[in-house]
């Protein structure tokens, strides 16, 4: 899946509230893009189940995966070498405060897409949340930590290191402090405490 023929989709039908997340959201701000299957929306709730619709409408042979804070579209004709049903899009629902911020305030427009992306204080802190999150599988806790180093080292000297601090502490109270640690680590090349 690419993103623009969803964004295509999504606008078609309305939906407004959007920002584009994951690795298509980040990838101006890594040192050293990586490939990924999916495409990730973070969304309004209020506009979820227009947004689901018109995928479906869409692309119907996707399967619908809904879980607490993410609906996972998975292609029945992309599995994986252990057999499970790749997913295609996640629309991510603004789970915390850090990602509702991101929704409605911490996002520019991108000038070569005209698509809303994280601003890039918001990608680390988005990356952080993933990365915390007691739920999230080790090796995706260890793709989110290359991430979030990828984007911290070269741009190092330019994060605003106040609203990364306010962003983190949006994930859980506390949380900038570690984040702001997090970032020293990454400059030192040394490990995250994941």
């Amino acid at each position: 899946m690419e993103p623009q023929p969803l964004i295509q989709v999504l606008r078609d039908a309305g939906v407004k509230r959007w920002v584009l997340m994951g690795l298509y959201g980040y990838v101006g701000y890594l040192a050293m893009p990586r490939a990924t299957q999916d495409v990730d929306i973070l969304i309004d709730e209020n506009e979820l189940e227009l947004a689901v619709s018109a995928i479906l409408v869409r692309w119907p042979a996707l399967q619908v995966d809904r879980q607490e804070v993410v609906v996972r579209f998975r292609d029945p004709g992309e599995v994986s070498i252990t057999g499970e049903v790749m997913q295609v899009i996640d629309l991510m629902l603004p789970s915390n405060e850090c990602y509702q911020a991101v929704l409605d305030r911490y996002h520019r427009i991108d000038e070569e897409t005209g698509n809303p992306i994280p601003i890039i204080e918001a990608a680390c802190a988005s990356k952080f949340a993933a990365i915390v999150f007691p739920h999230r599988s080790w090796e995706k806790k260890a793709y989110d930590a290359a991430d979030l180093r990828s984007i911290f080292v070269p741009n190092y000297g330019t994060i605003d290191r106040d609203l990364l601090d306010h962003l983190g502490n949006l994930v859980y109270e506390g949380g900038g402090k570690e984040l702001l640690e997090f970032l020293e680590l990454a400059k030192q090349q040394k490990p995250f405490p994941v």
